[in-house]
């Protein structure tokens, strides 16, 4: 029995020992198969079992294990000791660290003997009684089978008891949480990272205990429970192959439904298994033993994982779906993120593929992939894309290569939605206003070029731009400030650019129009042939107060260079040859300027230079996702029309991405010869 004497010394008013015995009598329960361990404190229930490491014919009966896992206090220990007064201590560690009986010790003033004293471990500062924090998230198991972190989440309490007799008040300490005994025979040798199990329903990860009834209030909940592993090293014999681990959990009631285990190693392969469930109680630990396999649907990219309400379906691009969860599990598992949002469908044409893309949006600001933080947050599903470098290339081009302010920046990640993979997708920032993204301040005026525009959105048109300009941000109305001064601005450089003075620097386009981002937005475009960029549609430009009109930033390449999917138009598209965004009005008249002539081939001839850097940046890429389209594929089937034999599936892939490569290097010749060959009309 572990035993806490408390001794306190009540300055002023009286003496008085407090004797704290924490009874946790040894008592076992087993559910299937009946075992010798004996857990201090905890009860004992043997859930799920595989026989991995024992012949058939051997029960667990015949196993004797240590009695190993004993809750002792240690040096650091403090417990916190509150009345009904609403006063608090803490009592430290007194003598007798290391076992189960030990002394605290600590100075209190304000007690008395009509109060009722409640008492919680570990002490946390918290000096409201009926909100005792609880957090239990990453957890940290330094070692195989080690269990020294478990005092850290054993969250114990008592409540209520009043001053007896020689003062001395009795506590019986409850445990409040769960143990996971897991053993899971790995296939493999090797070093392991982090555990991570998930349920269709929810666990606790944060709670607050009321000091005042016991009761419990969950706070914080998540499908997933993360145990990050340090120095587990697992041996490729037998007996050395078995990975052990203790998790703390809160008590959840799971009865019927199935845990899905997924251990990963250094090298973020990963290993999967099953475990059985039911209701978790509190001081109970619960024992499995289980036998994984190698999860061959695992890519190795980071895994966002997405949970709706009652899996409740994505259906709008205009509707968000509520109080959704989304964790995201990174190779470094120390930046695993875990996050109530707001998410909903996004695209035009993308929307309408099986694929679906999505917009995210949390309450505050978050950083993911160490960019900064913001509140809106993109999933690209390059369905389009055979190759799912298209966007991936354009985004390199705008930060790398041009002089651009900003250009988005995106992380491959793999996607589970509702408990269901949906393939390989680009997470990553989504076009706006903000310091991090577009920055042209809050009165900033951010611009699409947009035949695609709802009837509900803000636009105006303009005589020379092919199609409606839609006031994307801020929120604007008709005939406000933001409106008219967007409109007015945007009409003004269309008639400079339109009239006999057009080429002069002081009163022709360039009061309006900034050159350099006009120039690198249209090069980037015409390299990739993008096919919406002709002043269709996902044409950005941007206009901050008292400033110049800037294209930009560029977007929605999944169906550029050369992958143009729907006939009739795909074999013009996809030609090398043929200028395509040179072709729109203010183009075609900023292209009679020798000025904007020179710089457009000054800038092309600089970004020709480096167009190596551009196939060994797909070389590299393409190296990197090679392997992990193949579940991809198996999903939706974009690369080897049916045939999901690994081989095949990665020839395939290779033969898009060379047969891409080679349309760009045809490209750049072709526009070398071309826009060298031009002359101001």
């Amino acid at each position: 029995m572990k035993k806490c004497v408390l001794k306190s010394v009540i300055l002023l008013i009286m003496y008085m020992g407090l004797v704290v015995s924490c009874d946790q009598g040894i008592t076992q329960e087993n559910i299937e198969t009946p075992i010798k361990n004996v857990i201090y404190g905890f009860k004992n229930e043997t859930i799920d079992e595989d026989f991995f490491m024992f012949p058939q014919s051997t029960t667990t009966d015949n196993i004797d294990f240590e009695e190993k896992l004993q809750i002792t206090w240690n040096l650091t220990n403090s417990i916190g000791v509150l009345s009904s007064m609403g006063i608090q201590v803490a009592y430290p560690m007194g003598t007798s660290a290391g076992t189960e009986d030990t002394t605290f010790e600590g100075f209190a003033t304000g007690l008395n003997l009509g109060s009722e004293y409640s008492v919680y471990y570990p002490y946390i500062g918290q000096y409201d009684r009926t909100k005792i924090p609880m957090l239990i998230s990453t957890q940290v198991q330094n070692g195989n089978g080690s269990f020294s972190h478990i005092g850290k989440y054993d969250y114990m309490a008592a409540v209520n008891s009043v001053i007896g007799d020689n003062n001395v008040i009795v506590f019986n300490f409850n445990h409040l949480v769960s143990i996971l005994h897991v053993q899971i025979q790995m296939p493999k040798a090797g070093k392991y990272s982090y555990v991570a199990i998930e349920t269709s329903d929810k666990f606790t990860t944060e709670a607050e205990i009321s000091l005042t009834d016991g009761t419990l209030t969950p706070t914080k909940q998540s499908p997933l429970q993360i145990m990050r592993l340090e120095n587990v090293e697992i041996d490729s014999n037998e007996e050395g192959s078995v990975l052990e681990m203790y998790m703390v959990i809160h008590p959840v009631d799971l009865t019927g439904q199935v845990l899905y285990v997924k251990v990963y190693d250094e090298d973020n392969n990963c290993y999967t298994t099953t475990m059985q469930t039911k209701n978790f109680e509190a001081g109970t630990i619960y024992n499995f033993r289980k036998i994984a396999v190698e999860d061959l649907t695992h890519t190795g990219l980071p895994v966002t994982i997405i949970n709706t309400p009652n899996n409740v379906d994505i259906v709008s691009k205009d509707d968000y779906v509520e109080n959704s969860l989304i964790t995201i599990l990174q190779t470094d598992i120390s930046d695993e993120f875990c996050e109530w949002m707001n998410i909903k469908g996004r695209g035009n044409t993308t929307w309408e593929a099986p694929k679906k893309p999505y917009a995210i949006k949390f309450d505050k600001k978050k950083s993911f992939f160490s960019l900064p933080e913001d509140k809106s947050w993109v999933l690209l599903a390059n369905f389009f894309d055979k190759t799912l470098l298209r966007n991936e290339i354009a985004f390199y081009m705008g930060n790398e290569l041009s002089t651009l302010d900003w250009t988005p920046h995106y992380q491959y990640v793999d996607l589970m939605l509702n408990g269901q993979y949906q393939g390989i997708y680009q997470f990553g920032e989504k076009v706006k206003i903000s310091k991090g993204r577009v920055n042209i301040g809050d009165d900033g005026v951010l611009l699409e070029i947009d035949t695609k525009a709802a009837e509900t959105d803000v636009t105006f048109s303009v005589s020379h731009i092919e199609n409606l300009c839609n006031i994307k941000e801020p929120d604007a109305e008709y005939d406000d400030d933001t409106y008219n001064y967007a409109k007015s601005f945007v009409e003004a450089a269309d008639e400079a650019l339109f009239s006999e003075a057009f080429m002069d620097t002081e009163h022709g386009w360039q009061k309006y129009l900034d050159m350099d981002s006009f120039v690198d937005w249209y090069l980037i475009n015409e390299i990739a042939k993008n096919y919406d960029a002709v002043f269709l549609t996902s044409c950005y430009m941007n206009l901050k107060r008292g400033g110049k009109l800037k294209m930009g930033p560029i977007w929605d390449f999944d169906i550029a260079f050369g992958g143009y999917p729907w006939d009739p138009q795909a074999s013009i598209a996809n030609a090398v040859e043929g200028f395509h965004v040179k072709n729109t009005l203010w183009y075609s008249r900023l292209f009679e300027d020798p000025a904007f002539l020179a710089r457009v081939k000054e800038r092309f001839n600089e970004i020709y230079a480096k167009r190596q850097k551009i196939l060994d940046y797909i070389d590299a890429k393409a190296m990197f996702l090679s392997g992990k389209v193949v579940e991809d594929n198996r999903l939706w089937d974009t690369i080897s029309n049916g045939d999901s034999d690994v081989s095949v599936v990665k020839t395939e892939y290779h033969n898009y991405v060379s047969d891409l490569k080679n349309w760009i290097t045809a490209r750049m010749e072709w526009l070398n010869t071309n826009i060298n060959a031009l002359t101001a009309q």
